[in-house]
């Protein structure tokens, strides 16, 4: 992911960004990324996330790094700032009462117990879960305290739900550079781009591919005119996993194998970086990279069209395309296409035409209330369904279905070749 910030953001004691809509400031019942980052400047979790790391490690929030007993069962934190252990004990209970309304209650479906003691939060588990420990670092295990503030960096000042909000530092000892944080509700990328340019805000998280010309030049690097106006240009390496999925369901591609191998070596992964400006990495798997537990081994179906061609004539189609038992392959595009999508159906296309044959199409995701439809291909690309991780280990990128299961179809259960860390050697 690349971000610009201006200069005047640098020198000011005001840090202003756009920002998507923020339906809770309840650490309890956050539900998107932005909840929890809303969540996150005022509370404090046990634990955090160290995302200079490689691969990415915990390191301690407002309690230390656990030490683990019982064969795994048992967590002992203990507590960095004063009543953390009774606050994250009081968060937990609120998240195990019957009846308690929250996206979040499936994360402490494994605890057994919580006690808090001498500023020591003990939690023990009903059956080991190598991956617990991460789960400290995610809003609903934030420190409460009695008055329903927190213990973060920042205090939320004012909110203006779906407009602005805006957040001011508690001390002047705190680490935070700025005094402020205003976060605006813009959800116009056009209208970012101009505010920025006036200096109405001080930093684009991502930079849309409409306005990519305009700031980066042939080389990757910032151009000259917004470079001598104090714009700097940031990476960072983001966890979303874009995707194409297979339905083994499908009548053409599920029991025909060379059909699917050679689709995987006709997907022209350099087609695709020059698509995403040379933002994207190929994927070799379901884990991306900087996560414990990906396999480093080499991808066997690298973008090779004539091997493609090789193993389409080996599943039984011809050059022009088609099939000699003369099946209907050939697909027209599914209508209603979402408008967002199109492009990168349109590369998709271009892949499957570089191998000599149109025999797939790519389908929409149906949303809620739609129908239904058993398509080949799947795009997983858009509308929130890339798999954006909410811990950085390797079992959600794993586990996460491909796409939504049409009632009366089920898809056959996949088990990755995934390694995961055990944790008695979290945070070393």
């Amino acid at each position: 992911m690349l971000s610009a910030l201006s200069m005047a953001a640098i020198l000011a004691a005001t840090l202003v960004r756009p920002m998507e809509r923020v339906s809770t400031m309840d650490p309890l019942k956050a539900q998107s990324i932005y909840d929890s980052h809303a969540s996150g400047l005022v509370y404090e979790t046990p634990l955090r996330v160290d995302y200079k790391a490689r691969p990415y490690r915990l390191a301690p929030g407002c309690c230390e790094l656990p030490t683990v007993c019982d064969g795994g069962r048992t967590y002992n934190f203990k507590e960095r700032v004063p009543d953390a252990a009774a606050q994250v004990a009081s968060s937990i209970a609120r998240l195990r009462e019957t009846g308690t309304v929250s996206p979040n209650t499936w994360r402490v479906k494994d605890i057994e117990s919580v006690t808090a003691d001498g500023g020591v939060l003990t939690i023990r588990l009903a059956t080991r879960t190598h991956y617990f420990p991460w789960l400290m670092t995610m809003a609903p295990f934030a420190a409460i305290g009695k008055d329903g503030d927190g213990t973060g960096p920042y205090r939320l000042e004012r909110w203006r739900k779906n407009h602005t909000m805006t957040f001011r530092r508690r001390s002047q000892s705190a680490p935070p550079a700025f005094d402020e944080v205003r976060y605006l509700v813009i959800d116009d990328h056009s209208t970012q781009w101009l505010m920025f340019l006036k200096g109405e805000i001080d930093i684009l998280s991502e930079i849309p591919r409409d306005t990519w010309d305009s700031m980066i030049g042939t080389d990757g690097r910032l151009c000259k005119a917004l470079a001598d106006k104090g714009v700097r240009l940031f990476e960072s390496p983001s966890l979303t996993v874009m995707y194409i999925g297979i339905n083994m369901r499908d009548k053409t591609l599920g029991p025909n194998r060379k059909l699917r191998q050679a689709l995987n070596a006709a997907f022209d992964y350099p087609a695709w970086s020059r698509f995403h400006n040379g933002r994207i990495r190929p994927g070799d798997g379901p884990v991306p990279p900087g996560i414990d537990g990906r396999l480093e081994t080499p991808f066997q179906y690298r973008y090779d069209i004539e091997r493609a061609k090789r193993l389409l004539e080996e599943a039984g189609f011809l050059g022009d395309g088609t099939t000699p038992n003369a099946e209907a392959c050939n697909r027209p595009t599914q209508p209603g296409e979402p408008r967002s999508r199109r492009p990168h159906c349109r590369v998709l296309r271009q892949d499957r035409h570089k191998a000599g044959t149109a025999v797939l199409h790519v389908g929409r995701i149906p949303q809620g209330g739609e129908r239904r439809t058993r398509t080949a291909l799947q795009d997983g690309m858009g509308r929130g369904l890339s798999r954006r991780a909410e811990l950085p280990p390797a079992l959600p990128f794993a586990q996460r279905k491909p796409w939504p299961e049409p009632r009366g179809l089920r898809e056959p259960r996949v088990r990755p070749r995934v390694r995961c860390g055990d944790e008695r050697r979290v945070g070393r």
